[in-house]
C-alpha cells in the first residue's frame, strides 16, 4: 500500500472564497432572479394581442347591433381559415342575448388585407351584396384600428351558461 495512491491524493484542495467574492456572487445571482422574474411580470400583464380576422368578424357584429358597447366576446375558436365568435349583447329590451358568428377568409391578392368568403351570423348566411360592401371598407377596419387589437378578457363559456335564469323558469 505504499506505492499506491489514492484518487483523492492526486485532487488539490478547494479554494475558499473569501467574504466579498462570496457576496459579489449571491449578488449576481440575486440580479440575474430579478432580471428573469421582472421580465416574467412584465410579460404577464401585456394585452393579448387579438388577429386582425377576430377584429373583422368584431367589427361586422358591432355593425350590425343596435347597441355596439355591450358587446363582449366570450369565446373564439379558430379552424384552418374559419373563425367562429361566441358573443353577448344587451337588445333593444334590456335583455341580455347570445349569438355567435361564423367568418371564412381568404386574402385579398391586390390589397393582400383578409378577405370575407362567406359569414353566418347564428347559421344565417350573409347575402354576398353585404359582404361585398363590407369586404370594401377591410383596409379602413385594418388601419383605423391597429391598437384596438387588445382584448380584455376571453372567457371560455359554454352558450348554455350564457342564457339567464328567466329562460328556465317554469312560467305555469
Amino acid at each position: 500500500m505504499i506505492g499506491l495512491k489514492s484518487k483523492t491524493d492526486d485532487k488539490e484542495p478547494k479554494k475558499r472564497l473569501t467574504r466579498k467574492e462570496r457576496r459579489q456572487k449571491r449578488l449576481k445571482r440575486l440580479y440575474i432572479t430579478a432580471f428573469v422574474l421582472g421580465l416574467i411580470v412584465w410579460k404577464g400583464l401585456q394585452p393579448y394581442k387579438a388577429p386582425i380576422q377576430q377584429e373583422i368578424c368584431r367589427n361586422f357584429v358591432e355593425l350590425q347591433l343596435r347597441f355596439p358597447q355591450t358587446l363582449f366576446i366570450s369565446a373564439v375558436e379558430v379552424y384552418e381559415r374559419d373563425w367562429r365568435l361566441y358573443y353577448t349583447y344587451t337588445g333593444s329590451s334590456g335583455e341580455q342575448r347570445s349569438s355567435m358568428i361564423d367568418c371564412r377568409f381568404t386574402t385579398n391578392p391586390n390589397s393582400g388585407f383578409p378577405w370575407i368568403e362567406s359569414m353566418e351570423i347564428d347559421r344565417v348566411k350573409i347575402d354576398k351584396k353585404t359582404l361585398h360592401k363590407y369586404n370594401n371598407i377591410i383596409p379602413i377596419v385594418v388601419v383605423a384600428k391597429p391598437d384596438n387589437l387588445a382584448v380584455p378578457s376571453l372567457n371560455d363559456k359554454d352558450l348554455v351558461d350564457l342564457k339567464t335564469d328567466w329562460q328556465y323558469h317554469d312560467w305555469q
